[in-house]
């Protein structure tokens, strides 16, 4: 019997679960995220303190998913603007920053115009210029869905622009998941809602609630435009995060409705944010994940590229575009 009892022992004593050292990632995560403080003006060195543990915490969490998991988390936020009613994969790819005016036909990035407050809306100047817009090969998709990411969230392309009014053909209340329009993104109320579908009765009066969910294939042999890192002279910019030069990486947000948040398995009750931006700024974290591999870079000439079978993760980035090194060496003073 004592034989038994000690054999019992020595099995739970051996070493944690997958699913125990995912609910500690997760604790010490959301608890350095509430531990933003305030004090004598150091309010941003205290974000940048939280956003180095947050990331470092944030990708431990994700890897612990996909093994847990077997998939990447679904319904990331792919940062850009696209028509609710498109069938077919956009004709044009604008990487300007905020527009003033956007058309049915074109895809853009969720704004980019400025880090200043109040100007632009959505993304910040100094993330958004670490990505092009690009329509990514249909095999580049395709990996991306065999990880799991079958689907993504988008804004509604006609609230991606500067123009404060309401446009004429602004979806409705009474479409199932339609978003509707309601002013430049420099007058959102609650940026980090920007990609959630809107609740009945906010129509008009909230802005809020643009977003709606779409399959990564529709409509064509090619992949609806995401957000590509930029690699950088000698593919740099890929180094740095811990992927390979000529690697082809998608940045997607890691927003409310991904299913690496909330329910049974999930690593974070609520979305992670970031705390140092302006109050009209995305302000999620964003995984960078590798679809596959491109020599030139251009995407655009089929020889020299090459679709991973899989999409892996390769690192996440701060809403500013910070990577954990790059973090830690502001916090610390090392980078000015």
């Amino acid at each position: 019997m004592n034989t038994i009892r000690n054999t019992n022992s020595m099995r739970r004593s051996s070493g944690f679960t997958l699913l125990e050292l995912l609910v500690v990632v997760t604790i010490l995560a959301i608890v350095g995220g509430a531990m933003i403080t305030s004090y004598d003006g150091q309010d941003t060195k205290a974000a940048r303190g939280v956003a180095t543990n947050a990331i470092a915490g944030i990708e431990d969490a994700m890897r612990i998913f996909t093994v847990q998991e077997g998939v990447l988390p679904d319904e990331l936020e792919s940062i850009t603007c696209l028509d609710f009613d498109l069938a077919a994969h956009p004709t044009t790819v604008s990487n300007s920053a905020t527009p003033a005016t956007v058309t049915t036909e074109e895809t853009t990035k969720f704004g980019g115009a400025s880090n200043l407050p109040q100007t632009g809306g959505g993304l910040g100047k100094k993330v958004s210029d670490k990505f092009d817009l690009v329509s990514i090969p249909s095999g580049m998709g395709a990996s991306l869905v065999n990880a799991g990411i079958t689907t993504l969230r988008y804004a509604e392309i006609e609230s991606c622009d500067t123009d404060d009014s309401t446009p004429a053909a602004a979806k409705g209340p009474d479409t199932v998941n339609a978003p509707m329009p309601q002013g430049s993104l420099a007058l959102m109320n609650i940026p980090a809602m920007a990609f959630e579908s809107p609740r009945p009765g906010s129509f008009g009066s909230r802005n809020r609630g643009r977003g709606f969910a779409r399959g990564v294939d529709f409509g064509g042999d090619t992949t609806p435009a995401l957000m590509v890192w930029k690699r950088g002279t000698l593919g740099y910019n890929n180094v740095k995060i811990g992927g390979a030069d000529t690697d082809v990486i998608v940045g997607l947000g890691l927003g409310q409705a991904s299913s690496a948040v909330g329910g049974p398995f999930a690593p974070f009750s609520k979305a992670p944010f970031y705390g140092d931006l302006a109050k009209d700024k995305y302000p999620h974290y964003i995984m960078l994940i590798k679809v596959g591999e491109d020599t030139d870079g251009d995407l655009s000439t089929t020889g020299d590229q090459s679709a991973s079978s899989t999409a892996t993760l390769i690192a996440v980035v701060d809403a500013r575009g910070d990577f954990l090194d790059e973090e830690f060496a502001e916090f610390t003073g090392q980078k000015l």
